[in-house]
């Protein structure tokens, strides 16, 4: 989610920011902070599953932007991993896996024999999803061929040591970004987690990952795992998150300062130089009696200056008074 940027001609768009140039938040401090622990987690080869946790529309996107363009490509093989492509068990490992062999360096042996190794794992793993600790349940549609060639070829753990060997010997720390885990439904955000605690935990492979943590508790409820018990999906979530990181809160003053800009751009365009002052008066009781509890993050804020831009020129700031025409946008979008 970006921080406004509703002066440029993309008003209708929702990108998120790509550098802390860009930020309107003041999240800096913050960002520099997390590049520094990954570049701690990145020195040693234990796999590290890293959490930012935010609500919806806080910006995690941009933040997570922030964070990987800081750090050292030369150094760092950085892969993301788009969560809405993903459906089903073999999908999840597919695109985990993939996405650790796109971070390898290109043209390089060690690289090469650790990308074969990883391809034969995933092979291997990916129909054993589902009868993997955690998972429970039964294997489907694994043939009696499959199985067989799997038993002959030694078990899961021995493919895994032989990646591991393999990672080992690279050195290369590696991370891999997901962004947006609250999205997923139930039973793919369940192969999510269990595919990165047990497939994907090797050695310099490392994991950030994006979420509301209210909506993903909410969905692992729902699943076998939790049964409805959200101490259990809270349980659930602490196994797979190593490292819990809260994104900074959009201050009040923020959102205000959000949302008094916004304003200041969309009614220049309609050829409003300034508010009156009883305008200002009713603005500050509009915000305090009702914007100010449900326009308290970047998106919030953009979906209701979005709608200004779109229905206002239909009128013309002259025939409607403008006070009145910001709140009933807000009302019928919110």
């Amino acid at each position: 989610m970006p921080v406004i940027n509703n002066s440029s001609g993309d008003w209708w768009t929702d990108e998120p920011v790509r550098t802390v140039a860009e930020d309107g938040l003041d999240r800096g401090p913050f960002v520099s902070r997390v590049r520094d622990l990954i570049e701690q987690v990145g020195s040693r080869s234990s796999s590290t599953v890293i959490g930012l946790v935010g609500p919806w529309g806080s910006g995690k996107t941009s933040t997570v932007n922030m964070i990987t363009d800081g750090l050292d490509k030369e150094r760092w093989g950085i892969t993301e991993v788009n969560p809405w492509g993903l459906s089903g068990g073999e999908a999840v490992v597919s695109e985990l896996l993939s996405g650790i062999t796109a971070a390898f360096p290109k043209d390089d042996q060690v690289s090469s024999r650790a990308r074969d190794a990883l391809i034969r794992y995933g092979t291997f793993a990916t129909p054993l999803l589902s009868v993997i600790p955690l998972v429970g349940g039964a294997a489907k549609g694994l043939g009696d061929a499959a199985l067989t060639r799997m038993t002959q070829e030694g078990t899961l753990h021995d493919r895994a040591q032989v990646v591991r060997d393999e990672l080992l010997a690279l050195g290369r720390p590696i991370l891999i970004v997901v962004d947006d885990v609250d999205r997923l439904q139930p039973d793919e955000l369940l192969a999510l987690f269990k595919a990165v605690r047990v497939l994907g935990r090797l050695p310099h492979v490392h994991y950030l990952l994006a979420y509301d943590e209210q909506t993903v508790l909410d969905v692992l409820a729902k699943t076998a795992v939790a049964a409805e018990h959200d101490e259990r999906a809270l349980a659930f979530l602490e196994k797979i998150i190593t490292l819990r990181l809260d994104q900074p809160p959009t201050r009040a003053e923020q959102a205000d300062g959000l949302l008094d800009k916004g304003l200041i751009d969309v009614f220049a365009e309609m050829g409003v130089a300034t508010l009156t002052e009883r305008q200002r008066e009713r603005l500050a009781d509009e915000r305090e009696a009702l914007l100010a509890h449900t326009l308290t993050e970047p998106r919030s804020i953009s979906r209701l200056l979005t709608q200004l831009r779109a229905y206002l020129p239909l009128l013309g700031p002259s025939a409607v008074d403008l006070l009145t025409f910001l709140v009933l946008p807000f009302l019928r979008v919110s």
